[in-house]
């Protein structure tokens, strides 16, 4: 640690399950984050899914109301998702996908990766200044400040999944990094989704339906993108809507 980094903060910034984020400084003078993996967090992920695997059956076996949703499938792609997060190299790409995206907008920040210290259980990034979300006092803010923030963000995602295709799939408040009321940071590319043209197109007819509230449509928009309830279900989702 020494030897690459000039300043390296042992305190960490954050803890998850899977790692934990740590401030430091190159010896160019380079501000960066620098997130590393526990030791051994892939063997209790392992065991983690077995347990998963073992509820997924027994749901799926005694829970009659359940029986139209795939238990063990979703179990799949939840452990097919979490593996990548072990390989921090899939996120330092996500990372330079979406940064590639909004080279071109003022407004929002992504982190470049600093890859000559990347790694499978260690990815360095550039520090993004501001405060997360979760630590902005909205009270400080006019009215007028909160709205833009709120439109920021949501342009942003809208943005991710209409324009390009692709999005920051865990879009939590510690996740967004706020630099003024109208411009942002984006951090954390473990999970990012990926939509296909025909996914974009069903997404915008069931936002415009939702929008002008065809309520009566939406569970088929729904099943559109993959979301299939029972008749009786889905009647019922109507009926909530």
């Amino acid at each position: 640690v020494e030897e690459l980094f000039e300043r390296f903060d042992d305190e960490p910034l954050a803890a998850a399950s899977i790692g934990q984020v740590h401030r430091a400084k190159l010896a160019d003078g380079r501000e960066v984050i620098v997130k590393v993996q526990r030791p051994n967090v892939d063997e209790t992920l392992r065991a983690d899914l077995a347990l998963m695997y073992q509820i997924a059956k027994r749901l799926k076996e005694r829970v009659k109301r359940l029986q139209f949703v795939d238990t063990v499938g979703v179990v799949d792609e939840f452990a097919r998702t979490v593996r990548q997060e072990l390989d921090y190299r899939i996120e330092a790409r996500n990372a330079e996908v979406v940064r590639r995206a909004f080279d071109d907008d003022p407004n929002v920040t992504v982190p470049s990766v600093v890859w000559h210290l990347t790694t499978s259980r260690v990815l360095v990034l550039d520090w993004v200044d501001g405060k997360t979300l979760n630590h902005v006092d909205l009270a400080e803010l006019t009215s007028q400040e909160r709205e833009g923030l709120a439109r920021r963000i949501s342009e942003t995602w809208m943005k991710m999944v209409f324009t390009h295709g692709f999005f920051q799939a865990d879009p939590h408040p510690a996740n967004i990094i706020v630099q003024s009321p109208d411009s942002i940071g984006l951090i954390d590319f473990g999970m990012v989704g990926q939509l296909s043209q025909r996914d974009r197109e069903a997404a915008v007819r069931m936002f415009i339906d939702a929008v002008v509230q065809n309520l009566e449509r939406l569970p088929r928009r729904l099943r559109e993108l993959g979301m299939r309830y029972p008749r009786d279900r889905e009647d019922e989702l109507r009926e909530q809507l």
